[in-house]
């Protein structure tokens, strides 16, 4: 579900056919948190390599079994909402039902997003974190790794995670939880 600047909301839903169809709903909003977005009905296949074994993509990849295996994927951390697991039977899933509002706490979900990853890793596989464009929420999980595991401050943890994927942007509220974890894990430094 996307809301346009007006208020109106529309329902994107993908068709049999793979595509996307749209439901415009007439009844406007008038809610302050309703946002604008581009209509954008192509698939989007990039794939992008945050650190060695670690990805981060939109739903589109997520629905592409030849990609996710092209790339040694065994795990995939799903922080979309109405977004299957589409090939359970290939990966190990970690299904995080995530908002991308600026009031969803997704500091709660870091330490197991972490661990999941790390497991991966240790058995020589990838992980790949996705949420529906991978803009925010999955941009957020990618970043807060980095700054833990890593241990990189927030800024250039941003940049990195941003020179392989342009397009991140973690909403105002992600953004926030990030300043306050870096705090909390580099409190002498920040």
């Amino acid at each position: 579900m996307h809301s346009k600047k007006q208020g109106n909301v529309l329902l994107e839903r993908r068709n049999s056919a793979g595509g996307f169809s749209g439901i415009l709903n007439p009844e406007p909003r008038t809610q302050e948190r309703c946002r604008g977005f581009v209509y954008d009905f192509k698939p989007d296949l990039q794939m992008a390599s945050i650190t060695p074994g670690l990805y981060l993509s939109s739903q589109d990849v997520a629905s592409n079994l030849e990609l996710l295996r092209s790339r040694n994927i065994r795990h995939i951390i799903n922080v979309a909402w109405g977004i299957p697991n589409y090939f359970p039977q290939h990966f190990r899933y970690l299904k995080l039902r995530l908002l991308d509002l600026p009031e969803q706490n997704v500091r709660l979900v870091f330490e197991e997003c972490f661990d999941f990853i790390d497991e991966a890793m240790s058995t020589g596989g990838s992980t790949l974190v996705h949420c529906n464009a991978g803009v925010s929420r999955s941009s957020t999980i990618c970043i807060a790794y980095l700054m833990n595991r890593q241990r990189m401050r927030l800024v250039p943890a941003l940049n990195q995670v941003r020179m392989e994927r342009p397009i991140i942007r973690p909403n105002d509220g992600f953004m926030q939880q990030l300043k306050e974890y870096e705090k909390e894990i580099h409190p002498l430094t920040t």
